[in-house]
């Protein structure tokens, strides 16, 4: 019969707290950008009330917010992959620590730009020319990214 311990089950609220402390100063930076942006986007928009004026502007906001959105999320998930496997003790891993889990997220951050471009760019042209099917292809590709960047960030984070 297997031996039962609780101190290993109480490594979750541990690995909880990690990701509620280190989401703070990320969604805060995050928040920070996204409203700082939206204010340009809007201020250009009553400016020049010209469609193509709007759509870059806004092209570029996308692309500034899921960036800054990606960076925080991965931040936050390297940081306690990199806890988790510490505690692991597993032979030859130095931690990286909360600066290095910012370091590690802008290093895959970077790696995924130009995926992350082109599925805006396409999401933003199925708006654009109203073509919902573009669209969908592009949501569809993002969300598939997004679940596939788990792993990657476990994989990545591990390497460093």
């Amino acid at each position: 019969m297997a031996e039962f311990d609780i101190s290993k089950s109480i490594h979750t609220l541990k690995y909880g707290l990690f990701i509620f402390a280190a989401s703070i100063p990320a969604f805060i930076l995050a928040g920070i950008v996204t409203f700082l942006l939206m204010s340009i986007v809007w201020d250009a928009l009553m400016a020049t009330g010209d469609a193509e004026t709007g759509l870059v502007m806004l092209l570029i906001s996308i692309l500034a917010m899921v960036f800054t959105w990606s960076l925080c999320f991965i931040q936050v998930i390297a940081f306690s992959v990199n806890e988790a496997v510490n505690d692991a003790n597993l032979a030859g891993y130095e931690s990286i620590g909360y600066g290095g889990s910012w370091k590690a997220a802008f290093n895959i951050t970077t790696e995924l730009a130009v995926l992350l471009i082109g599925i805006i760019v396409i999401m933003v042209l199925g708006i654009y020319i109203p073509m919902a099917s573009l669209t969908m292809i592009a949501g569809l590709m993002i969300s598939l990214m997004y679940m596939g960047l788990i792993p990657y960030i476990i994989r990545r984070t591990v390497e460093q």
